[in-house]
């Protein structure tokens, strides 16, 4: 945004437009990059953590793959179930918050009430967040380069009971059950003296799993910025590097951007920004093919339990072995690449009447493997067989959006009229596939593994939204405000007697 100002002047981000702050009759909330530039954080989600009332910011994992945090606008009141995230919109185009580079943010609005959220429909039940991302500025080029280097530590670990404390534990309930005492007192001495730790041992898996990873991270902003008067130019890229608390987790991103600005005539604008972000991710796992059955097994095993015996083999337990699986040749991973591109072109037809027209297309894939592989646990247990599960998925949306507005002020009396047409197109495909019994833990290919227990699927959607939308603004003085919004959606999802739906909203101040 060009205009900043403070207090009720400022002026922020709303459905299809801006507005001032004093002229609001909805409930919008706003952060400028001032504010969020301030902040050292990795994940555009976690730039708004107690920045804002009215949106609850809430990271549930410290996994590198799952570190994003979930939105709720209006607090933990927000009904669950069939989605309660909302609607982000970059530029105009529907999209994640967290596949904007922090560094590229230049402003965050929250339409947190029905009133300011109607104009966007069925998809803005939940709330919406307008995203703006940095523009270009008219002179010399200007670099920035901004790093960061952290270390993540676990916010806290469960106090797991000593062997000698097991062992009388398990007595106490073996005599109280009719039975004899499973351990000799003799024997929870040497578990206390720790003089035969191989045999009597006193080992934290938990502080064996959590402490392999080195946790450590770094992030990498470089940015140039620029231009004439009539052109001016943004190019940004991004690294991030992220090691997990776990070995043999973490995780790569890379994020490129080009925003582009325009004067075409004196009264015809163009704009143009071109996105890219590629993620890749690598994490350890069980034998039951997540990777928090390490963890569940850590906490589960007792310290009694000698997680890496002398002879390179593991912990006793033939059900529960933490250890063998972090050092197996076990493995998830995740690929994802997606590349985000608008288009905007704005014609001032006269000194009241604007129209705007923008394009977007947003195209993503991924590939995610999971692989077990054959591994010995004690002399006579092993995990087998060893499988690959591949599956690979790609999407795509194409919004296409053209509306007018027209502002007129007569003595005390200001208008203001919105209103246009939109089109979306979303397309989603995936393909999975299935072998195991592979010759060697070295060759997972997907076609080196047996036929006979393979498994193949797939599946392929496609959806198709198109609106109209208005909005009516009058405002008497600056003082006495009316705001009367609406949006008529119909989805492809729903079948034709009820594909249509009418949201409106009226707001006075």
């Amino acid at each position: 945004m060009k205009e900043e100002s403070i207090g009720l002047e400022e002026v922020v981000a709303i459905g299809y437009g801006t507005r001032r702050k004093v002229n609001l009759t909805g409930s919008v909330a706003s952060v400028t990059s001032k504010d969020l530039e301030k902040r050292s954080v990795t994940q555009s989600s976690l730039l708004l953590q107690g920045k804002m009332s009215g949106i609850s910011v809430r990271q549930s994992s410290g996994n590198p793959a799952e570190n994003n945090a979930s939105l709720l606008i209006r607090g933990q009141n927000t009904f669950s179930g069939a989605g309660n995230s909302p609607l982000v919109l970059v530029d105009g185009i529907e999209s994640s918050i967290d596949a904007v580079n922090p560094g590229d943010i230049e402003s965050v609005s929250i339409l947190k009430d029905a009133a300011s959220a109607a104009i966007y429909g069925s998809k803005a039940a939940n709330g919406v967040i307008l995203v703006q991302t940095k523009k270009g500025v008219t002179g010399r080029p200007v670099v920035s380069y901004n790093a960061y280097l952290g270390k993540g530590s676990p916010t806290m670990l469960p106090e797991m009971v000593n062997s000698w404390e097991y062992a009388t534990a398990l007595n106490e309930a073996s005599v109280n059950s009719g039975g004899n005492p499973l351990y000799t007192e003799d024997q929870i001495q040497k578990f206390k003296s720790g003089a035969d730790p191989i045999n009597y041992p006193n080992f934290d898996h938990m502080n064996y799993v959590f402490g392999s990873g080195s946790g450590m991270e770094n992030k990498h902003d470089l940015s140039v910025r620029g231009g004439t008067q009539g052109t001016q130019y943004l190019v940004s890229a991004g690294y991030f590097n992220q090691q997990g608390l776990i070995k043999k987790n973490s995780e790569d991103q890379y994020n490129l951007r080009l925003n582009l600005d325009t004067k075409l005539r004196d009264n015809l604008t163009f704009s143009a920004k071109l996105s890219g972000l590629a993620t890749n991710n690598k994490r350890p796992m069980a034998y039951d093919g997540t990777m928090g059955g390490i963890i569940r097994g850590a906490m589960r095993n007792s310290n009694a339990i000698l997680g890496v015996y002398p002879d390179g083999y593991y912990g006793r337990n033939e059900s529960i072995h933490p250890e063998a699986d972090l050092e197996s040749k076990n493995f998830i991973k995740a690929n994802g690449h997606s590349f985000y591109s608008n288009a905007e072109m704005g014609w001032n037809i006269s000194k009241d009447l604007k129209l705007t027209g923008q394009v977007g297309y947003t195209y993503g894939n991924s590939e995610n493997i999971t692989f077990r592989a054959k591994y010995n646990v004690t002399p006579d247990y092993n995990v087998s067989p060893n499988y690959l599960r591949n599956t690979w998925s790609k999407s795509n949306a194409l919004t296409m959006q053209t509306f007018a507005e027209y502002t007129k002020s007569i003595n005390n009396h200001d208008i203001h009229l919105l209103g246009g047409i939109s089109g979306q197109t979303y397309y989603y495909k995936y393909i999975m596939a299935y072998r195991d019994q592979f010759p060697n833990n070295e060759l997972y290919e997907i076609n080196v593994g047996a036929t006979a227990n393979g498994q193949e699927g797939g599946g392929a959607s496609r959806s198709r939204l198109a609106s109209y939308f208005g909005r009516l603004n009058y405002g008497y003085m600056d003082k006495y405000l009316v705001e009367v919004n609406f949006r008529y959606d119909g989805s492809s999802r729903f079948p034709g007697i009820s594909r249509w739906g009418l949201f409106p909203s009226f707001s006075a101040a």
